[in-house]
């Protein structure tokens, strides 16, 4: 199986598991905690993260680019997080980097959300070898061809 196709299988079972309703949530429930002094208006969620100021702790996590069809999924979470004001993290970028036909799936993002907080993944499995101009494994991890 390709790298694109894992990409694309990744989404693919994201789809299947948040409409089953079987993500975990089932077995998490909130306790009560009135808070009667508190005012709407008075609250932020706004945070801090060194020298970013996000709108709020929440982020749109990475799973996605690295595959064609991708790119639209990409497209949605990007205009999501522009409307919402939320961070965004792309996929691992490393399918890009080995066929750079597949950077538009990734680069959408900045293109949809060109002022919004976008948190780049490239993997730490492999490394650039200048000499051989290749990506190959960190020792002792063994890395998978695709």
């Amino acid at each position: 199986m390709s790298r694109s196709e894992r990409k694309w299988e990744h989404v693919q079972q994201a789809l299947a598991t948040g409409q089953s309703g079987k993500q975990g949530f089932q077995d998490v429930q909130f306790l009560p905690n009135s808070l009667p002094n508190i005012s709407y208006g008075n609250i932020s969620l706004e945070t801090r993260l060194h020298h970013l100021t996000l709108s709020s702790p929440v982020l749109i996590n990475a799973m996605t680019g690295g595959s064609p069809k991708t790119a639209e999924v990409n497209r949605k979470l990007a205009t999501l997080a522009r409307e919402t004001g939320l961070a965004m993290a792309v996929g691992s970028q490393m399918a890009a980097l080995k066929d750079p036909t597949l950077a538009d799936s990734y680069r959408v993002v900045r293109q949809v959300n060109p002022r919004g907080v976008v948190f780049a993944n490239l993997g730490g499995r492999q490394r650039w070898n200048r000499r051989s101009r290749r990506w190959r494994c960190w020792k002792p991890m063994r890395c998978r061809s695709t």
